[in-house]
């Protein structure tokens, strides 16, 4: 239920705590569901929600759907239940080589193709074929959020949320940046998380944390 989503989605334990009475207060569920969710949810509610998880680097991935797709696909190549040992070893095998391949052919892409926004611009240009492409799509994302806050002249305080979940600069860090010192008004690897680098001739340990 959408009203749901909302408590679970609360961005402080005491907002939790306040969405969860009102929703209860609302009566929108029986007693016996509500006593269930109780029992099993809210008990557990450090595990999921947001003002719990989002403490955690967890790239927008809050559900165990990638571990459940990684076993459709070891079940996938295994093919039948009852395989041998030496059979089923050959399959893995031949799964992780298959995986291993595409992994290679998508950093290759990733090296390859790059926006020409991304090369000519002299804020970016550094990242060319050392970022993922994904996480300069997010941080031009970021950067369109500040310009949209400077044109308002609004001011909004930086909660750090967006660099602790994607490790990736938000849009204070780009404001920041962009209006300091003219020698370092460029993005640099080491403001993204080792996640999103392409190679790794630079130690993880230049990784800049906020």
């Amino acid at each position: 239920m959408k009203e749901l989503n909302l408590v679970w989605k609360s961005d402080t334990k005491e907002l939790f705590d306040s969405n969860w009475q009102a929703f209860k207060s609302a009566n929108r569920l029986p007693p016996l569901a509500i006593e269930y969710i109780e029992k099993e949810w809210i008990s557990r509610q450090i595990h999921f929600a947001h003002y719990s998880v989002n403490k955690y680097m967890h790239v927008d991935h809050l559900s165990s759907q990638r571990g459940e797709s990684a076993h459709s696909k070891l079940k996938t190549w295994l093919e039948t239940s009852t395989g041998n040992l030496l059979s089923c070893w050959m399959k893995l095998k031949e799964s992780l080589l298959s995986m291993h391949k595409s992994y290679d052919n998508n950093m290759s892409q990733e090296r390859i193709f790059c926006s020409g926004r991304i090369v000519n611009d002299p804020f970016y240009s550094s990242l060319t074929r050392k970022v993922s492409r994904f996480a300069l799509r997010e941080v031009q994302k970021q950067e369109q959020l500040f310009k949209e806050r400077h044109a308002k002249k609004q001011s909004k305080p930086c909660t750090h949320q967006f660099r602790i979940i994607m490790g990736i600069p938000c849009s204070h860090e780009l404001e920041e940046l962009q209006t300091g010192n003219a020698a370092t008004c460029h993005l640099e690897k080491k403001h993204f998380h080792p996640r999103w680098w392409l190679d790794k001739e630079v130690s993880t340990t230049a990784y800049r944390t906020y």
